[in-house]
């Protein structure tokens, strides 16, 4: 079973995998080698074995601020994040990584959605606190309205909701 926003832009559904859900070719946004782990996981059981899965990570570039990390040491996190997501290749057709740098990541995850005329953009939901998603915005609510195409939220396998 599953329920359509009136806005179009969101799918709430059952925890178990919708038969005759179509999807050819997907977004999914990595943040982090944790969070690659969960998505595949989770997202697994809804795919098809000619899926084309785009992975995206975006590295955040800041506008006149001092980045954490080198532009080497985000990009070698990338390198683990897509190493993780290899997981799915027995399950899929393709997968493709992009790796993107922008100062606006839901922007840059929905314009490789748009450009890869994809599906659906598919997470799980991260953890953060409320003062987080407070200060630094919270990009799954981003998402889901700023998108044109259906976005999917799987729930992780260790989650109840």
């Amino acid at each position: 079973m599953s329920i359509e926003d009136p806005t179009g832009s969101m799918m709430i559904g059952t925890h178990e995998p919708t038969t005759g859900l179509s999807l050819d070719t997907i977004v999914l946004p990595l943040a982090g080698v944790s969070d690659a782990d969960a998505t595949c996981q989770a997202v697994r059981p809804y795919l098809s074995t000619t899926a084309e899965v785009i992975v995206v990570h975006v590295i955040e570039k800041t506008e006149g601020g001092i980045d954490s990390a080198s532009i080497e040491q985000r990009k070698l996190r990338a390198d683990r994040i897509f190493d993780r997501c290899r997981t799915l290749a027995p399950s899929v057709g393709r997968i493709t990584n992009t790796l993107t740098y922008h100062t606006d990541v839901v922007g840059s995850i929905l314009d490789t959605a748009e450009n890869r005329n994809a599906d659906a953009v598919v997470f799980t939901p991260r953890d953060a606190h409320r003062f987080v998603k407070l200060v630094s915005g919270d990009i799954a609510f981003d998402l889901i309205h700023r998108a044109a195409c259906p976005v999917l939220i799987v729930p992780s396998s260790g989650s109840n909701a």
